[in-house]
């Protein structure tokens, strides 16, 4: 059973999967090294070409060619880190390959291409949506961005709000996916599904 947390940056994704790896209740899953995240995503294109062919598609759509370090991190890593979730057991994915819909766009997205993203690319076999206020979300960002002085600035703009929004209707018509309005009551939920209650 792998489980696939979805959601805007500081809404608590990375921290529910620790608590749950902690707690021996699921695996997360790492990629380690280069070498490891091509390989992975190597197998990954071989066993799902349409999925793969669709994401170099999405990107370049909102990318173009530019940023060969957030194509690694956004389709070569993320798809690397799908692939080994699918090894089975208990696996969590604090962030798998439904977050492209918030990482890649610049522009809003519409609620057609949210459809097709969702029908073209693979997702966890439950799917938690980290769907906190964005007020705590932005005071998080900013107590993050205060401690981490040398790191970017967060991504908190309208944009990644109405992608976000319009994804989050989405996939909450979906019978595999939860929206949580809360970290505790996304974490529950993950546990849940790890123990196979839900």
């Amino acid at each position: 059973m792998s489980i696939e947390f979805y959601g805007p940056p500081a809404s608590g994704k990375t921290t529910a999967c620790k608590a749950l790896e902690a707690q021996r209740a699921a695996a997360g899953v790492r990629v380690r090294g280069i070498a490891d995240a091509l390989w992975h995503y190597g197998r990954f294109c071989a066993r799902r070409p349409r999925a793969a062919w669709f994401l170099i598609r999405f990107y370049l759509t909102h990318r173009g060619l530019r940023g060969a370090h957030d194509f690694y991190n956004w389709v070569v890593y993320r798809c690397a880190k799908w692939e080994k979730s699918q090894k089975g057991g208990a696996v969590v994915l604090d962030e798998g390959l439904l977050q492209n819909m918030l990482s890649i766009p610049r522009r809003a997205l519409t609620r057609e291409e949210v459809r097709r993203f969702l029908s073209r690319v693979p997702h966890g076999g439950r799917v938690v949506v980290f769907a906190l206020p964005r007020g705590v979300r932005r005071a998080r960002m900013r107590a993050r961005d205060k401690r981490e002085r040398g790191r970017a600035p967060s991504r908190a703009d309208d944009t990644l709000e109405h992608n976000f929004s319009v994804s989050c209707a989405a996939l909450a018509s979906l019978p595999f996916v939860t929206v949580a309005d809360s970290e505790e009551e996304a974490a529950r939920v993950a546990k849940e599904a790890v123990c196979g209650r839900t």
